[in-house]
């Protein structure tokens, strides 16, 4: 995750997320979900970065 800016308070935030990747690990999926949330009225996001994800699937 990358840090670009304070949010100060009653700021409006957006967050936006897309998916990035997703595999098959033989049973296993493995997931990686974009993400960054912007502040209105601000060039930097707040935040953003990518959250990988691990589902086990049982049979």
């Amino acid at each position: 995750m990358k840090f670009g800016q304070a949010v100060k308070s009653g700021q409006k935030l957006r967050l936006t997320a897309w998916l990035e990747d997703i595999q098959d690990l033989r049973g296993t999926c493995k997931t990686q979900v974009k993400f960054q949330i912007d502040i209105e009225g601000e060039r930097k996001p707040a935040l953003s970065g990518v959250a990988t994800f691990l589902y086990y699937f049982e049979n």
